[in-house]
């Protein structure tokens, strides 16, 4: 009788062991992922993405603005969305007219979390607008917003970003920027960036927002 209670013990001993090392192979990743997440401010990022990251990242000013109807816009309502915005003048010249059609493209390739996404244009003039507005007709999703009162020169300063390769300031005209969900300004590029670029980057931090959010 003994020795069956041994027996029995001990393989549940072995069981126990065999459970608690399968928790600890699944759990790993997620724990790791939870951890990089946490501490994302202080890892060197910028091997493994296009984009510069904002090291630390920088909180965008609650600010309020003039959208494209007069209304009154306010930056604090995007809390809770990733932003992908890009900056740019009304005469939205080339490289302004493909950062229009790549962020709509980037948001739809994002499949399921496309939902997560707030496209943004920060227009920096109305010298052209009526013009400008022409070329939305196909892009009634993005959020436009006028940027051009003296309030605004230092929300846009912000945006200003050293590139990760170069050290060079980088202007900020036609860049494309991620904001993340808790209103930090967390990634750059500049002018002419692939879009398949920044699409691979958005599709990684969405990646782990979403572990983010498990913890």
């Amino acid at each position: 009788m003994q020795q069956v209670m041994n027996d029995t013990q001990t393989q549940q001993k072995k069981s126990r062991r065999t459970l608690l090392l399968l928790v600890f192979v699944f759990a790993l990743p997620y724990a790791a992922a939870m951890y990089f997440y946490m501490n994302r401010d202080n890892f060197e990022l910028e091997q493994t993405n296009y984009g510069t990251i904002i090291n630390p990242v920088r909180a965008v000013q609650a600010i309020s603005f003039k959208d494209l109807n007069n209304e009154t816009f306010e930056f604090s309502s995007l809390k809770g969305k990733w932003v992908i915005a890009t900056i740019g003048s009304s005469t939205c010249a080339e490289n302004c007219q493909k950062n229009i059609y790549h962020l709509r493209q980037i948001q739809k390739a994002v499949g399921k979390d496309r939902y997560k996404l707030k496209r943004l244009f920060i227009l920096t003039d109305t010298d052209e607008l009526e013009t400008f507005k022409t070329k939305l007709t196909e892009y009634p999703h993005m959020k436009v917003v006028i940027a051009n009162e003296d309030k605004h020169k230092s929300f846009l300063d912000n945006f200003k970003f050293k590139h990760k390769d170069t050290n060079e300031l980088q202007d900020i005209n036609d860049g494309v920027f991620f904001i993340d969900p808790n209103g930090d300004y967390m990634m750059g590029y500049p002018g002419g960036s692939p879009a398949p670029e920044i699409l691979k980057d958005l599709q990684r931090v969405l990646k782990l927002s979403r572990v983010g959010n498990m913890i």
